[in-house]
């Protein structure tokens, strides 16, 4: 009770994403009541799985959001439980027959080179990658020992100025500049290394310095024979390269899936195939109270109870308050999502959430466009179908990258992402129709013999993630010059009665911008919240965490997926003395 008022719950969560659907699954467990509150119509937030459908075609389901389990290990909860609620995984191209680079590693795909209308040969693209990664070498040093306060975009355009003129000097190039190709090459490999989220002019090198080995690498950026100075590295990597693309033609049906918690390599990525993420969400949700279309407009927080303003005259009161809505939303980009704190957030931490944020609503972030067609038509059997057909498609053509989920079960369905560093201002412009056309043109001109068979799509989904009021930003990522880890440490941090959780308030080695950083992030916000009512979750813990400080690095993810997967603590068996 608080000044007399009953409360309507003891701990209000602000979302209904995998970050507050967690804290609330985990809650329950141990008999704490909350309430979500969701702005949203529908669960889930930016993690949506729909089913693209019509009269002529049978319903077939489509993610919206995410499509990969990324770092798959068995310490991975989202991993886990889907192997607990029977949804089968498969490898993702760039992880088949031994890890690699996961997910849409876009080097490893069908290349095609719009301008000239023709396949651009695997030793082509493995030489731009491999300048690519002695680029960030460069990035890397400049960082570190010149401008540390520099974007990526302009120490990276410092770095192969250098090494094209190093290059040449020792030999290896007869030009210290780039060819066309070459340029969209190393550029669309960047956009999938670094700029998936954010343009490289938004980002600091501060992940690259993290992880890079300075010594090394210095000694590399120095080094004009790069790689081809060291021994076997060239040509292991084409060898590499096709032995995957060999395994990718062996496939007469797709890459296999399956139910399993085991990964065939540890942190492999992998497809969630299945009924998509929409299974997580549901079985997050079982039982929780949920409040659709409540836009939360203010947070009080009183002597001993916090306070959501929801819409006239509409009020909820709890002990406690759990935020879990995006970065963007918490940084103001909206005036239709903002949320006045009283007392106002310390500056401190608006500023790290603005530096994990899009600079403002519409700017270029990562979005996709879904395209279905019939699974007889011609493009389909023709290029998506056949025995040995690529799982992924790229082109020189900055805007596009390709996936071919047919291959995976989602018949006629092709994938097209679209990264923040094509920088593709005119996607906030056009409308659905428009943007498709132009992805089918992307489409013909990479096919230009066969572009009578590119039909319109009958069926597409666009996403405007930039846009969408209560997303604004597909995930989150260093936007800013200063921006580092500390942000995520202070966006995490509790504020009195408020706590806050999500893929963006959580450290990066645990899955920040990913779906299972949300869900541990949920979790421990959960688990700090337990502590304040008296109830210690000794279940959720590692026997080998520390006293005193502790974060979400010490859950104990066996029993977390448990508790997700039956909506019950199992109770640890205390030996007797």
């Amino acid at each position: 009770m608080s000044a007399g008022h009953p409360h309507d719950a003891e701990v209000l969560i602000i979302g209904a994403g995998f970050a507050g659907l967690t804290a609330a699954r985990v809650l329950s467990a141990y008999g704490v009541r909350s309430k979500v509150l969701e702005a949203r119509n529908r669960l889930g937030g930016r993690a949506h799985t729909l089913e693209l459908m019509d009269e002529a075609m049978e319903p077939e389901v489509a993610e919206e959001g995410c499509n990969y389990l990324h770092g798959c290990s068995d310490d991975h909860p989202l991993f886990l439980l889907a192997a607990r609620l029977g949804i089968p995984t498969a490898v993702a191209t760039g992880d088949l027959g031994c890890q690699y680079g996961g997910w849409e590693s876009a080097e490893l795909a069908e290349w095609h080179d719009v301008d000239a209308g023709e396949e651009i040969p695997v030793e082509e693209v493995l030489d731009a990658a491999l300048l690519l990664q002695h680029v960030i070498y460069g990035v890397a040093v400049l960082a570190e020992r010149d401008d540390a306060d520099a974007t990526v975009e302009v120490l990276f355009e410092r770095a192969l100025l250098e090494i094209l003129d190093r290059r040449k000097a020792a030999g290896r190039r007869s030009e210290a500049s780039l060819t066309a190709r070459e340029r969209a090459l190393i550029y669309k490999i960047r956009g999938r290394h670094l700029g998936y989220v954010a343009p490289c002019s938004r980002m600091p090198p501060t992940q690259i310095v993290a992880s890079t080995s300075l010594a090394r690498a210095e000694q590399i950026f120095r080094d004009g024979h790069w790689p081809h100075s060291e021994e076997g590295l060239h040509e292991g990597m084409l060898r590499l390269w096709r032995q995957k693309l060999a395994i990718i033609q062996s496939f007469s049906d797709g890459p296999k899936s399956s139910v399993t918690d085991e990964p065939e390599d540890d942190f492999e990525d992998r497809l969630l195939l299945g009924g998509g993420f929409r299974t997580f969400i549901d079985c997050l949700a079982e039982n929780a109270q949920v409040l659709l279309d409540e836009v939360v407009k203010e947070v009080i927080q009183e002597e001993a109870s916090v306070r959501m303003l929801c819409g006239p005259n509409r009020s909820l009161r709890a002990a406690f308050g759990l935020v879990t809505v995006p970065s963007g939303v918490l940084a103001e980009l909206h005036p239709e999502s903002q949320i006045r704190f009283d007392p106002p957030l310390p500056e401190e931490k608006m500023t790290a959430i603005r530096r994990l944020s899009i600079p403002r609503c519409g700017a270029c972030t990562h979005e996709k466009v879904l395209l279905r067609w019939p699974k007889g038509s011609a493009f389909v059997l023709k290029k998506l179908d056949p025995a040995g057909a690529p799982l992924q498609f790229e082109t020189t053509d900055a805007r596009f990258h390709f996936l071919n989920l047919h291959k995976y079960g989602r018949r006629g369905q092709l994938l097209c992402h679209i990264w923040g560093d094509a920088q593709w201002e005119q996607h906030e412009h056009l409308s659905d129709e428009e943007l498709v056309l132009e992805v089918v043109k992307g489409l013909r001109a990479m096919f230009p013999q066969d572009q009578e068979l590119i039909l319109l799509p009958p069926l597409y989904k666009v996403t405007r993630w930039s846009l969408d009021p209560f997303a604004l930003g597909a995930y989150t990522e260093f936007q800013a010059s200063a921006a580092s880890e500390e942000d995520r440490t202070l966006y995490a941090r509790a504020e009195q009665r408020l706590h806050f959780a999500g893929e963006g308030a959580i450290c990066g080695d645990l899955g920040a911008q990913c779906t299972h950083g949300a869900v541990l992030s949920g979790a421990w916000a959960a688990v700090e919240l337990l502590r304040r009512m008296q109830l210690e979750p000794v279940e959720l813990l590692k026997e080998t965490a520390t006293s005193g400080a502790r974060g979400p690095g010490d859950l104990d993810v066996a029993a977390l997926v448990e508790l997700l997967a039956t909506g019950r603590r199992k109770r640890k068996r205390v030996e007797s003395t």
